[in-house]
């Protein structure tokens, strides 16, 4: 049986979707509360884009979420295609990077760098943590 008959689209696709889906979902819900919580504090909207770009935390914890949301598309990939766990999800995680370079300038560089740098990785660790034996 050859790789390409391993492959399953439909469980990259509900991968996609719980990664790519749930990050910007969790990324602008994180956003939002910080601003409203600044503008709550009495500060306008370019102080709280001044310090949302001069301060690690809110990108960190986005990253961290996102990550989260990256190993859970790896997670679903692998449960959906038991079979080819690692190919699987190594495909998703080549399609969720080549789509996150569409993205790229909406965070800081080092996120969106970090982001790319990480993706397919944590993408495989979902896999894996459902068990490697193909």
């Amino acid at each position: 049986m050859s790789s390409f008959s391993l492959l399953k689209p439909r469980a990259v696709l509900l991968g996609l979707l719980v990664a790519l889906g749930g990050a910007p979902i969790v990324g602008l819900l994180s956003r939002l509360v910080a601003s409203l919580l600044f503008r709550w504090a009495g500060g306008s909207s370019e102080d709280f884009q001044s310090f949302f770009v001069s301060t690690l935390l809110l990108p960190i914890v986005a990253l961290l979420f996102g990550l989260g949301l990256t190993v859970a598309g790896g997670i679903t990939v692998a449960f959906l295609a038991p079979k080819a766990k690692l190919l699987n999800s190594t495909v998703l995680g080549l399609v969720t990077s080549a789509l996150l370079l569409l993205s790229w300038g909406w965070m800081p560089d080092w996120y969106s760098l970090a982001t790319l740098v990480l993706t397919l990785p944590c993408t495989v660790l979902g896999s894996w943590l459902m068990g490697t034996k193909q």
